[in-house]
């Protein structure tokens, strides 16, 4: 047997079982290198929305990764001159807030932009349920960290079907 066709069969078995997939499935051209997440703030600005799209930018940046996609991710806030994106998480970030006492809801309308195809995800709320003297911001990551886990929830599906849900 060739050295060179053994080491590209290895190569090839290394690569479909890191991706669930064989290689034919997964191919360079079927996925952009940069996914784009661009949150669009609401237009009433208060103390601490600096902080709050931090926080998204940090944990939907750690949920994203952790799913260890072909891309790289990338948040931004939106503005006129953002450039375009092949492929692209709008969220229309509407806010955090206590519907009922001891809970926290995190609220954003969101929109897959994939290849010029609009697929419209709709409002993806998360309520969490914050221990007794749990830090605030622990609590309000694990929030903005449950809306990220349900967004990857219906995205994956779409962009990479060969792939299983989040936590199977």
């Amino acid at each position: 047997m060739n050295l060179r066709f053994l080491v590209c069969t290895l190569l090839a078995s290394i690569f479909a079982a890191a991706y669930g997939a064989s290689g034919a499935d997964v191919t360079s051209s079927d996925r952009p290198a940069t996914f784009v997440i661009t949150v669009v703030e609401p237009a009433d600005r208060r103390p601490g929305d600096a902080e709050t799209f931090n926080r998204i930018d940090r944990v939907f940046t750690e949920a994203f990764e952790a799913r260890h996609w072909p891309v790289k991710i990338k948040v931004e806030r939106f503005a006129a001159n953002n450039p375009t994106s092949d492929t692209e998480l709008r969220v229309y970030f509407q806010d955090i807030r206590e519907e009922s006492p001891g809970d926290l809801t995190f609220r954003a309308w969101m929109v897959l932009f994939d290849a010029g195809k609009k697929r419209d995800l709709g409002v993806i709320r998360f309520r969490s349920y914050p221990r007794a003297g749990q830090p605030m911001q622990d609590a309000l990551d694990d929030a903005v960290r449950g809306a990220a886990l349900e967004a990857i929830a219906k995205i994956e599906p779409i962009l990479f079907p060969h792939r299983s849900a989040p936590g199977k």
